[in-house]
């Protein structure tokens, strides 16, 4: 009775899905790599859902899928200081109030969520979201929204990077693709991944780390039911 009871628990953790988060700078090949692995890993998952940046769930503007790639990431002029805190706040509200809203049910209907770009870009690339307040306030709120369960950094060279997309500077690519990797280095749940030769040969080394997080997951889930492993 206790190995079924087990068995039933260990089926129902193992239904949630995961949320993936892919970041790095302009260039790296970030909707490319999502593209793929959305084909590679459709049939693992009941269903993909794909979110670009945030929720969007207390506002009714969100970017089309067919709005194509930003050309001038760094036209616009950052907002004043308050403004920038009130969208700091706004974002915030957006994805704490979002996952619970929408990730958590996606999650438990076993979806996988995939993030193109997430929260710690506000830190990193604040230009490109017109913040200009604080950093420190930007890398708080990277860190206190609820966490993807894996991060994935796209990386490649500055010359590969500036040969794809000519938006950025040298300089600014070079400082971006610095706070990203040492981004990658803080947290435990993130991989960087080379994307400076075949977009195919990216999404397969992602597509490895989800499935390796996957049979991470099965293990946990399995001691703490006592289910045997298979």
């Amino acid at each position: 009775m206790r190995t079924r009871l087990g068995t039933r628990r260990h089926r129902a953790a193992m239904s949630r899905g995961i949320s993936l988060a892919i970041i790095g700078c302009d260039g790296s090949g970030k909707s490319a790599v999502v593209d793929v692995l959305a084909d590679r890993l459709a049939d693992r998952f009941p269903s993909i859902e794909v979110h670009h940046l945030r929720p969007h769930f207390i506002s009714m503007r969100k970017r089309s899928p067919n709005a194509g790639p930003v050309t001038n990431p760094h036209g616009n002029p950052p907002y004043g200081s308050t403004l920038s805190i009130i969208k700091a706040v706004y974002l915030f509200a957006d994805y704490t109030l979002g996952h619970r809203a929408v990730i958590t049910p996606q999650l438990a209907l076993g979806s996988l969520v995939i993030w193109d770009r997430y929260a710690y870009d506000l830190a990193i690339d604040p230009r490109r979201l017109r913040y200009g307040g604080p950093i420190r306030l930007a890398q708080w709120l990277a860190l206190h929204v609820p966490q993807p369960d894996l991060v994935v950094v796209l990386d490649a060279p500055v010359d590969t990077l500036l040969a794809r997309k000519q938006e950025v500077s040298e300089s600014e690519l070079c400082r971006q693709r610095n706070a990203y990797l040492r981004l990658a280095h803080s947290l435990t749940h993130a991989r960087v991944v080379a994307n400076d030769v075949d977009v195919e040969a990216a999404a397969l080394a992602v597509e490895r780390h989800v499935i390796a997080f996957l049979q991470t997951q099965d293990r946990a889930v399995r001691r703490r039911h006592g289910v045997p492993a298979q």
